[in-house]
């Protein structure tokens, strides 16, 4: 296969961009592909992103898309030229490698890691639906996850929630703008056949790369919670009216440490960390506030400890807390951090 036809099955995985959810990152991503990944001249990208545009809603004009190669062309990179081309197939970059000065926020590409035969995984997932198509879905999994609806809205808002068929079952995605990681869970809360489990990170995840860390870049304050507890965030970031600061950002699974190429994002942040009060939630957190703290995030982690749900028993994680007893309601009042809040 020569350069121009693996960069072109390459590009078919990544999702199309869609306006008010990325839609410029995505496409400036799939122009970077193109000309810093397979080290294709901007005229030798341009049909390429072309045929990939029919895939954008709404497409963009062709102008738009020259702009984009452009600034692909002449945008930093820690990756070497054509670090998408490889030597298995026996061919070699077609110019001279550029150069390019270290750029920290464009070392966050996640995918640019990947093979293109982990990418082609992707190509088989399902169609992920526009939460706005579906009002009763979004009721369900608000009643299902016991938040409000506001605040799945919310999340569906910031391009982190879709909904798809998966195994022949109704699931909501939860997912990055970028399908650089993807987790299914079943509608009726129910397991997955064959898995024991009910989340299912789909094949061709990038499993460590954490849910909403570049949606967040725009946020002084961040909640870094584990998994499916990224809805209960939400449900608290709109309760307590911090829409306009306040991130929400998922880990899915203690076992996972913060890639290196993700750390930047969090840099000088204020994060607050929701991990499980579990034996495997302390550790995680205390992984991860060291990771933070290496690139300058002010880090502290809540602790549930004493925390009872309506039923009497223990508080274990953030969405238990979305049941917290009455009498101890006011004990949420400080959940989400100020700006001027010290690490406990």
């Amino acid at each position: 296969m020569n350069p121009l036809e693996r960069a072109r099955a390459y590009l078919a995985c990544v999702p199309g961009a869609v306006s008010g959810a990325g839609g410029h990152k995505t496409t400036f991503y799939a122009a970077c592909l193109l000309v810093q990944g397979f080290n294709l001249t901007t005229a030798e990208a341009l049909p390429l992103l072309l045929d990939w545009n029919a895939s954008c809603q709404p497409p963009w004009s062709e102008a738009d898309l020259r702009h984009k190669l452009a600034d692909a062309d002449k945008s930093a990179s820690t990756k070497p030229s054509g670090y998408l081309l490889g030597s298995n197939d026996g061919w070699t970059s077609p110019r001279p490698a550029k150069r390019f000065t270290p750029s920290r926020i464009e070392a966050t590409h996640a995918c640019a890691d990947e093979d293109a035969a982990k990418a082609a995984q992707r190509c088989n997932w399902p169609r992920f639906e526009s939460p706005h198509e579906h009002e009763h879905a979004l009721s369900a999994l608000a009643k299902l996850r016991h938040v409000s609806l506001e605040g799945v809205k919310l999340m569906a808002g910031r391009s982190l929630l879709f909904f798809a068929g998966w195994k022949d079952k109704p699931a909501f995605m939860v997912t990055d703008g970028e399908r650089i990681n993807a987790q299914a869970r079943r509608m009726d809360g129910k397991k997955w056949e064959g898995i024991d489990a009910k989340a299912q990170t789909l094949p061709g995840s990038r499993a460590a790369w954490p849910i909403g860390a570049r949606e967040s870049l725009p946020f002084p304050v961040v909640l870094l919670c584990e998994g499916v507890d990224i809805l209960a965030a939400h449900h608290f970031i709109y309760c307590h009216k911090r829409e306009a600061d306040t991130a929400a950002v998922a880990i899915l699974g203690s076992s996972n440490s913060i890639p290196a190429d993700a750390l930047p994002l969090f840099a000088g942040k204020r994060v607050r960390i929701m991990a499980h009060a579990d034996e495997a939630g302390r550790p995680a957190a205390q992984k991860w506030a060291e990771q933070l703290a290496s690139v300058g995030a002010t880090v502290d982690a809540a602790d549930f400890t004493g925390l009872l749900m309506a039923d009497g028993s223990p508080v274990k994680d953030l969405n238990d807390c979305t049941r917290l007893e009455p009498k101890q309601t006011d004990e949420l009042d400080t959940l989400i951090p100020n700006e001027n809040l010290q690490p406990a």
